[in-house]
Parts: C-alpha cells; sequence; structure tokens
C-alpha cells in the first residue's frame, strides 16, 4: 500500500511539474532558469527514485488544481526520506506557493486579515528553503526567486538587499544584468543616483557572448544610467548615454525622411524618452545651440533632423513660439541643403503665425525667398519634383510679399524711402517673373515698381513685355495690354536725356532709324487703335516729329488723325491742321502752305491769339510763292500773291516789301495806272522808309512814258525840293521846267526856269540856254522890259 502510494505521489510530482507554468510576472528574466530547474528537480527525482529501487510507471492523469497541486506536495514533502529529493520538493512548493499568490493578486482575492500580504507563504517557503539548503547549487536561483517575490510583495527594501546578496555572493551570475539593473532601479527611485549610475554601468560593461546579442537590459540600463548622471548634473555624460540610446534604436543606415512615428513600438520609446530628456538638457543650457553643439562634439549624426524636429514641437507645445521657430532655424542655417530644411523653414512661419508675430513671419518667409528662391543656392539645382513640392509655398511667399510691399510704397510720403520701397517691390515682383510667371496683376505690378521707383529703362522694357508679347503663361485682356503699352510710352518721357532730343539716325540706304519711343508710339496707335488714348499719342508723335522738322513724317501723322475713325474735338483737328500747315510751308511748299493757312484761319475765332502767326505765316507762303513765280517770269500771279498779302494778312511784317513788289512789277508790266496807284499808296503809308526815297523818281518816269507832262513835271518840281542845291536838283529843275512847257504851262515853265536861272549859273553853256528860254517867254508875252 505504501508502495503504491508513493509511486501515485511521484507519478502526480513528475506531471505537475512538467505542466505547471510559471505565471507572467515571475517569467520575466527567469524562463530559462526555471525551466532548467524543473528539469533538474524531475531528473533527480527519477534518480533517486531509481536509486531506491522502486518501480516507476507513468501514468498520464488528469491535472489537478493548484490548491490540490499544492497539498499533495506537501504530502509528499512529509513521506519522503531523501533529502535531495526533498530539496527539490521544497523548490517547487515554494514556486508553486508564489504562483498561488500571483493568482490571487491577480484576481484581488482578498487576503486573510492575519496575512501581510499574497506572498506570504511563499516567502516563508524560500527563506526556509535557503535556511535548510544553503550549500545547494540551487541557492542562487532560489534568491533570485525570493528577491522576485520580495518584490511582488512590496518589500522592496528586502527584494534590493537579496539582489545585493547574490551580485556580493554569485559575482558572475547569469542573472547579474537583471539584477544590477535592478540594484539601479531600487537605488534610483531613493534618489541615491551616484550607486544607481555604478549598478546601472555594471549591466553595460558585461560584455555579450561571443554568439549572442547584448543582454536585454543593456539599452534600459543605458537609458537609466543617462537619467542617473542627469540627476547628479553631469549633463555631458548624461547626453553620451540619451545619445548612444538613439543611435542603437534608430536605423544605422542615413536616411533623410525617417520618421519616429513609424519605428517598431520598443525603438520608438526609447528614442522619444531620449529625445525629451536630452532636450530638459538643452532647455537648461541655451537650447537649440545647446543641441547643435552637442552634436558638433560627436562628430555629427545623420537623424539631426529628428531631433531639432522634436525640440521644436516640444517647444510649440508650451507655446514658446521663438524658442521653436529658433530650433528650426538653426537647423536650417547649418544644413541648408538638406532635404527637410526647407520643410523646417516653412514651419518657421506657420509657428510665427501660429504665435501671431507677423513681422517675425515675413522676416521668415523673405528668408526662404533668398535661401530657396531662384536666386538662393538651391532653386535651379533641384529636381521638378521638388521645385512642385516647394513651388507653391515660394508662390505664395513671393506674391504676399510682393503685394504687401507694394501697398507699403504706394503709402509711404517720403520721396527716398518711397523709391526704394517701389525698388524692393520690383525686386521682388522681378524673382515671381522669372521663376512663374503666371500671374497678370504681377505681371503688370512689376512694371509699375520698377516706373515708380524710376528705373525708367527696365519699365519701359517690362511694360513692353507685358503688352506685346506674343506667348504668355497668363490672360491679359486687350485693355491690359494698352494699359501697359500707354504707360511705356509715358516712360520714356522721364528719361533723361529725352529720346525726342537724340540725333536721328540713318541705315546704310539712308532710311530713317526710328527711336524705340517713336517706334512704341506708332506701334501703340496702330495695336491699339480704339483705345481712346491713342489719338492723344498721335498729337505727341506729331509734335514729336514736327519738333525735329521731320515734316513729311509729320504729315503723315496728321493725316492719320484727319481720318481717325472716332470722332475728334474740333479744336484738336484745328491744331492738327496748322501743324500740316507749319510743316507745308517749312518744306518751301508754299502754294499748299497758302491752302492750309487758309483753311485753319475759317476754323479759328477772330481773337485767336494763333491768328498772327498764322498770317504772318500765310503772308510769308504768299511772298515767297510770288518770289518763285516772278523767277519763272509768271509776273502778274505773282503780283495778285503781294496785292493778297496787302488785302489778307494787312499787318504781316513782310506786307510793305509786297506792297513795294507789286507797285515795281505793275511798272514792269507797263501797267502804270496800277503802278502809280500802288507807289502812291506806299508812299502815303511809309512815307520815311527808304524804299519811298526813290517812288517820286519812279513816279516821275511813270508820267513822262505816258507823255503826262503835268503830272511830270509836278513830279520832278517835288523831286527838286527835297534835294539840296547840287547838280540833282539843277537838272531836276531843268527837266520840270522843260515837262511844263510841253503840258504848254508856260507860267509854271517860266517860274521854273527863273528858279533854275538865280540858282544855278554853272555851267555857263545851261546857265545862257535857260537864260534864253526865259527871253523867249518874256518876248511871248510882250513883256519887253523883262525881256
Amino acid at each position: 500500500m505504501m508502495m503504491s502510494c508513493v509511486k501515485q505521489y511521484i507519478a502526480l510530482a513528475v506531471l505537475l511539474v512538467s505542466n505547471i507554468a510559471v505565471s507572467a510576472p515571475l517569467q520575466k528574466g527567469l524562463e530559462k532558469s526555471n525551466n532548467q530547474a524543473k528539469l533538474n528537480v524531475i531528473s533527480d527525482t527519477f534518480s533517486s527514485l531509481k536509486n531506491q529501487n522502486i518501480e516507476v510507471k507513468l501514468t498520464r492523469l488528469p491535472a489537478p488544481s493548484l490548491v490540490h497541486l499544492i497539498s499533495r506536495y506537501q504530502e509528499l514533502i512529509a513521506i519522503t526520506k531523501s533529502e535531495g529529493l526533498r530539496e527539490k520538493l521544497d523548490y517547487r512548493l515554494a514556486q508553486l506557493l508564489s504562483i498561488k499568490a500571483e493568482r490571487a493578486q491577480e484576481v484581488g482575492l482578498a487576503l486573510n486579515p492575519e496575512d501581510f500580504g499574497y506572498y506570504d507563504e511563499s516567502i516563508i517557503a524560500y527563506e526556509k528553503w535557503l535556511s535548510t539548503y544553503d550549500k545547494s547549487l540551487l541557492v542562487e536561483y532560489v534568491m533570485y526567486e525570493l528577491a522576485k517575490v520580495y518584490e511582488l510583495q512590496g518589500q522592496t527594501n528586502r527584494s534590493f538587499k537579496t539582489i545585493t546578496s547574490i551580485t556580493t555572493r554569485f559575482p558572475h551570475s547569469k542573472f547579474s544584468d537583471e539584477l544590477n539593473f535592478r540594484r539601479g532601479e531600487y537605488l534610483f527611485s531613493l534618489k541615491h543616483y551616484a550607486p544607481a549610475a555604478q549598478a546601472y554601468q555594471q549591466v553595460l560593461n558585461k560584455p555579450a557572448p561571443s554568439n549572442d546579442a547584448l543582454s536585454p537590459f543593456y539599452e534600459t540600463a543605458l537609458y537609466m544610467k543617462g537619467w542617473a548622471e542627469y540627476k547628479q548634473d553631469k549633463p555631458r555624460l548624461s547626453l553620451m548615454h540619451f545619445s548612444e540610446v538613439i543611435d542603437r534604436n534608430l536605423p544605422a543606415q542615413s536616411q533623410t525622411t525617417l520618421s519616429i512615428n513609424a519605428l517598431p513600438p520598443s525603438n520608438k520609446q526609447f528614442v522619444v524618452d531620449a529625445l525629451k530628456v536630452m532636450n530638459l538638457i538643452f532647455f537648461n543650457s541655451q537650447g537649440a545651440q545647446s543641441l547643435a553643439e552637442h552634436y558638433t562634439s560627436i562628430g555629427g549624426r545623420y537623424f539631426e533632423y529628428l531631433h531639432y524636429d522634436a525640440m521644436a514641437n516640444e517647444l510649440l507645445k508650451n507655446n514658446r513660439y521663438r524658442d521653436s521657430a529658433n530650433t528650426y532655424d538653426i537647423f536650417v542655417n547649418r544644413y541648408p541643403a538638406h532635404n527637410l530644411s526647407p520643410t523646417y523653414a516653412i514651419k518657421k512661419v506657420s509657428i510665427y503665425e501660429k504665435g501671431r508675430f507677423p513681422t517675425l513671419a515675413t522676416l521668415e518667409k523673405k528668408k526662404f525667398i533668398d535661401t530657396y528662391g531662384i536666386d538662393g543656392g538651391f532653386w535651379s539645382h533641384w529636381s521638378d519634383e521638388r521645385q512642385s513640392k516647394f513651388g507653391p509655398t515660394l508662390k505664395a511667399y513671393l506674391s504676399e510679399l510682393a503685394l504687401d510691399q507694394y501697398r507699403l510704397a504706394q503709402n509711404e510720403n517720403n520721396k527716398s524711402a518711397r523709391l526704394l520701397a517701389f525698388s524692393d517691390a520690383a525686386k521682388l515682383l522681378h524673382q515671381y517673373q522669372r521663376t512663374f510667371n503666371d500671374d497678370t496683376t504681377l505681371a503688370f505690378l512689376h512694371a509699375e515698381s520698377l516706373n515708380a521707383s524710376e528705373q525708367w529703362r527696365r519699365a519701359i522694357d517690362a511694360y513692353n513685355h507685358f503688352a506685346y508679347a506674343s506667348k504668355q503663361p497668363f490672360e491679359r485682356t486687350k485693355e491690359q495690354k494698352a494699359n501697359a503699352a500707354y504707360a511705356g510710352i509715358l516712360a520714356f518721357n522721364q528719361l533723361t536725356p529725352p529720346l525726342d532730343m537724340l540725333t536721328l539716325e540713318t541705315n546704310e540706304h539712308g532710311d530713317l532709324i526710328l527711336s524705340e519711343q517713336e517706334t512704341n508710339a506708332v506701334r501703340f496707335t496702330v495695336e491699339f487703335n480704339n483705345d481712346p488714348r491713342a489719338v492723344n499719342v498721335l498729337f505727341t508723335l506729331m509734335e514729336h516729329r514736327f519738333t525735329q522738322a521731320r515734316y513729311e513724317h509729320t504729315i503723315d501723322v496728321v493725316e492719320r488723325i484727319l481720318n481717325w475713325n472716332e470722332v475728334i474735338a474740333a479744336e484738336k483737328i484745328t491744331d492738327a491742321k496748322l501743324i500740316k500747315s507749319h510743316s507745308i510751308y517749312n518744306q518751301g511748299n508754299y502754294a499748299s502752305a497758302i491752302i492750309a493757312y487758309e483753311e485753319v484761319i475759317k476754323d479759328l475765332p477772330s481773337d485767336d491769339e494763333r491768328l498772327t502767326v498764322i498770317n504772318n505765316n500765310l503772308a510769308a507762303s504768299l511772298f515767297k510763292h510770288a518770289d518763285n513765280l516772278i523767277k519763272n517770269n509768271q509776273i502778274q500771279p505773282a503780283i495778285n500773291h503781294y496785292l493778297d498779302i496787302l488785302e489778307k494778312t494787312p499787318n504781316s511784317p513782310v506786307r510793305k516789301l509786297a506792297h513795294y513788289n507789286a507797285a515795281q512789277y505793275f511798272y514792269q508790266l507797263r501797267k502804270f495806272d496800277n503802278s502809280i496807284e500802288q507807289l502812291l499808296s506806299f508812299k502815303l503809308l511809309y512815307p520815311n522808309d527808304l524804299l519811298a526815297k526813290n517812288i517820286d523818281v519812279q513816279l516821275a518816269s511813270i508820267y513822262e512814258q505816258q507823255q503826262d507832262w503835268n503830272k511830270a513835271a509836278r513830279q520832278r518840281l517835288a523831286i527838286a525840293n527835297k534835294l539840296p542845291e547840287s547838280i540833282e536838283q539843277q537838272e531836276a529843275l531843268f527837266l520840270t521846267a522843260s515837262f511844263y512847257e510841253k503840258a504848254q504851262d508856260e507860267s509854271n515853265a517860266l517860274k521854273t526856269y527863273r528858279r533854275h536861272a538865280n540858282t544855278y549859273q554853272v555851267p555857263v553853256e545851261r546857265y545862257f540856254e535857260v537864260m534864253n528860254k526865259i527871253s523867249d517867254k518874256y518876248l511871248a508875252i510882250n513883256e519887253q522890259r523883262k525881256y
């Protein structure tokens, strides 16, 4: 009966040892050791039974409950005589009691009033085992499990002491890395940071087996060692340990788009925690600057961008907007070519906008443009994909800053500041054009900014490009084109010197080369002939050409004006006709000028102040045309023009000469009556004029030719009366007397001869001739005494 019972207990023990698993908390770090212990118990049990010549038959029995199993072990231990077997059965019983306590703890089973905790029985069992079998090879394992149970019981101090005893008694224990780690944890919890750091270091110092990885506690110990150094105010050492944690948990191969969230959970947690602690250290120093200096000191890491991003996000969570943005700024400044630097630069803007720092946000946008815009060192080297990625942001920043700068310039009152502000706006708008050139408004404002900043030459080019470039990636209405083209024309007027004052040039064929200004004006009037400003451009062009004495070209413009497809104000039409008249006159085409001027005069009111000049030019045209007719021996038509001057332009400077010439050419045609009329009129109007000096002689000559001796005599007498005593007067008196004789006016003839004789006695021959005539006259009238 006894043998049968023993067989049953042994079979049950073997079965239970084989089938009962250690619960989860006790398994941590113990699985290998416990399994080995089980095998040892079974092996030793079989050996003991064999030595006792007990027949063992294995029978598969249903698994008993844990309470039943513990009871059977206790019964088995009580009847077991072998010390070796009892050692193992006591060990297993302690383990089973631990399992029982653990399960009770898991379900929250109520404790007995007299119990200290769930693990009272197991602690007693382990402690009894150690006191009973202190020389056993299993002491290390039992102490290890006892330390665990103490910890589960909440008796951490006793657990720590037990662990310390193990490390002292078994310095090369297979559990040493875990035990040293737990020692470190306990010491750290007590804020004994220096000894905690030493305990963690023991884990780190343990070399890994040649064919195995490092201890599973290595990374956690490394992490906690960093914390312990941090708590001891040893930031440099702390940073080195945390850096190693990050090194070990991130891919060794460089990646530019690595995400912490994409890491395996265990790696992610280490990295996140390490970064947080490192950031605490940096926050207590110089923030992101300290972070930068740290990576410089350790030779840099490819994943630095993750750390900068983590620090910036942590600062942003705490509403430290400036520090957050500055963190990104330091990274971008250190690594402007990094794949994520443009992204971080954009984040700086977002942070300042979120923190309501518009001025700082604007500055960051400018920095982004300067660094990653077309004038920076990266845009032209980026792939199409990368340009597409950051192009929208660059476009938004450029357009926003350009428009803001343009509005700022518009509101600036100081001229110097205004010019500078528009110049800055032009630079931004120009950069937008060179990069995108897809916005009608911005393209036009680029030209406007150049114009407002007095960059006339560049403004003209920009206006013309907007107006006339055949292919543009943005839409332009005809009105918009016209506005740009017209603004470009106006900008020419600001150039120094003005283009209309430049010397005209000709090509190799002698053809005139039009200035750029004139070319643009002509083009505007052709392409935008329905624009109301086109007429004004034509008038400006007309004046421009007239000023340059290009009269034929001027007339061409006038003809376009006179035939314009829209109604033009009458006074402007008159102005154009007047310019045409002047142009014809200056060409020397006097016949046409006469017609042109007379047409203008019809359109002007009598009080128009321009009439004086117009009449003078009309008179000059008549006079010069008459001269041309004289040269062609067309004397009568010429006389008619002279007379027109007298009638139509009586106040012109050439009237007097025309009057005189009419008389002369009437005389030449032997139209003596007309000539006399003009001469007498001239003499009356200009009695003291030099030209009037010889009129009496001319009149006398005409009368003589007409044999009107009476008038001829009176005219000669008038000539004589004006002369001093001289041979000329003597001759005039003699002719006067002779003409009176021919007129049979003996009285005046005698009177004139007597004056001659009384005045001139020489030459003697003439004197005696005159005296003879006088004698004959007296004789004829029977004046004997006088005879």
